[in-house]
């Protein structure tokens, strides 16, 4: 069974609209961002952070991202998720609102900053990989140049919530 590491809320997006936003027309370019609107995700299930698999369900995406002609992505709004074990019925809602910044960097990886509530992952191999959690406070991750995160720091942010032990 292959293990999948989930990624950040919106990573993939970002990570496409920030190669977007670099091929974007000269007209877009300008001083103002870019507004992408707010849309409700498909549902995930996540494998290999829990014991068991978890469903995700965006209930609320009222989240803006903005992309800037310098390459940042700022994600902005509310969010609520809810995430159920599907073998056992258990269910939660959180709200993991809370602002993301996105700055690339020259070697071609991206600094990520999460700023609020939020469910960050831990890549394979890192100490604490292995649960879902909802996080409070600033969360810097990593990414490599396929979104891909590398490394992440959770400077001072507390865990509000290990998912896998609520839903198990």
């Amino acid at each position: 069974m292959k293990v999948r590491c989930r990624r950040m809320k919106g990573l993939i997006a970002v990570v496409a609209l920030t190669l977007a936003a670099a091929v974007l027309p000269p007209i877009a370019s300008a001083a103002k961002p870019v507004f992408i609107p707010p849309s409700l995700p498909p549902d995930e299930l996540i494998t290999g952070e829990c014991a068991f698999p978890v469903l995700v369900h965006s209930v609320v995406d009222q989240e803006v991202v903005r992309i800037f002609d310098d390459g940042r992505v700022t994600i902005t709004g509310t969010a609520t998720r809810q995430f159920t074990n599907p073998a056992n019925g258990k269910s939660e809602q959180f709200v993991v609102s809370g602002t993301e910044f996105f700055t690339p960097n020259s070697d071609g990886t991206t600094t990520a900053r999460l700023e609020g509530l939020h469910m960050p992952s831990l890549p394979p191999g890192l100490p604490g990989q292995g649960f879902l959690w909802i996080t409070a406070g600033p969360v810097v991750a990593q990414l490599d140049a396929n979104g891909n995160v590398i490394s992440i720091s959770r400077l001072g942010s507390a865990v509000l919530h290990d998912i896998c032990a609520d839903l198990a």
